[in-house]
């Protein structure tokens, strides 16, 4: 049942399931869940990145890895609530695996994020 849910969660199309939940690994159904919920396609980040940024800057804009404008544009434009969906969601993917340099994409940035919103107040 795996095979075909994350097949259309990283390729693409569409999945038609009943009872999602019933027959799956509670953990396992919450990364699906999170995966659909964020919109969150791994082959598709890059997409994903032109379509929010092009949508909230009003213009089309073209994402390039290690854009030195980068900061200043998820400054400005940024969710942090929505980036640290997506970061769990990621991080879900890899529970329990130790094979750290096949961790792609992954981040765990987000958890220092937590903490310091913590200290802020």
């Amino acid at each position: 049942m795996l095979g075909p849910i994350f097949d259309t969660l990283l390729n693409g199309g569409v999945l038609v399931v009943d009872e999602l939940g019933s027959s799956m690994h509670p953990l396992l159904t919450k990364v699906a869940e999170n995966m659909i919920r964020c919109g969150w396609f791994l082959a598709d980040y890059k997409p994903l990145i032109e379509r929010e940024l092009s949508a909230k800057m009003d213009s089309a804009f073209k994402y390039e890895k290690n854009m030195p404008e980068m900061h200043n544009l998820l400054k400005k434009y940024g969710d942090r609530e929505q980036a640290v969906l997506w970061a769990e969601a990621l991080g879900q993917i890899f529970v329990g695996k130790t094979d750290f340099s096949e961790h792609n994409p992954s981040t765990k940035i987000y958890l220092l994020v937590q903490e310091l919103l913590k200290l802020k107040g």
